[in-house]
């Protein structure tokens, strides 16, 4: 095989990954808002500003004081699956400002978003070491 068919071939790697990662994550990530992204790089400029946005919003949401329980649990819902780890970072955090109910609620809510475990009540479990 030539270099240039090994350089095509990883390039083709690249772009089926991408689309995989959009499936699973229900997202749409959009560089271009004529055509969304069209190689590797412009995906993973996207999904980088993706997981980077999350962080910042769940950040806000965490330090928003004039939101409900319920209203934050809706806004990190919103976030979907980028969220997560974020969530369980501030519920493993001792000086939390949300309590570790909300956050249980969010992940699990987030998870049946995403359809995973079906509703499983041992999910929060195995996302979060207690």
């Amino acid at each position: 095989m030539t270099s240039y068919m090994k350089v095509m071939m990883l390039g083709l790697y690249e772009y089926i990954l991408a689309l995989a990662i959009e499936e699973i994550t229900q997202e749409e990530f959009i560089y271009n808002a004529n055509y969304g992204w069209k190689n590797s790089l412009e995906f993973r400029l996207c999904y980088e500003t993706k997981v980077n946005n999350s962080e910042t919003n769940v950040e806000k949401i965490i330090n928003n004081e004039n939101l409900s329980n319920e209203e934050k649990i809706a806004k990190f819902k919103e976030q979907g699956i980028f969220a997560v780890p974020f969530l369980i970072d501030e519920y493993n955090n001792v000086n939390s400002k949300v309590s570790k109910e909300v956050i249980e609620i969010a992940i699990k809510d987030i998870a049946i978003k995403y359809n995973i475990f079906n509703n499983n009540e041992n999910l929060v479990t195995l996302l979060i070491k207690k």
